[in-house]
């Protein structure tokens, strides 16, 4: 899935490839939400943040 995500596929297309790959229900369509919602908002950025001093 981050993977996908990072190839800028939404949770839809990446739910349709998991089900023809692995078959119906192996996942729900809004854990894949949840994951793609997870894995967007991690930081990705090795830059340090700005700080005081």
């Amino acid at each position: 899935i981050k993977t996908r995500c990072l190839l800028g596929l939404t949770a839809t297309p990446i739910h349709d490839t998991l089900t023809a790959a692995y078959g119906q229900g192996v996942v729900s369509y809004s854990t894949v939400v949840h994951w793609v919602d997870r894995i967007s908002s991690v930081r990705e950025s090795l830059d340090d943040d700005p700080r005081n001093g």
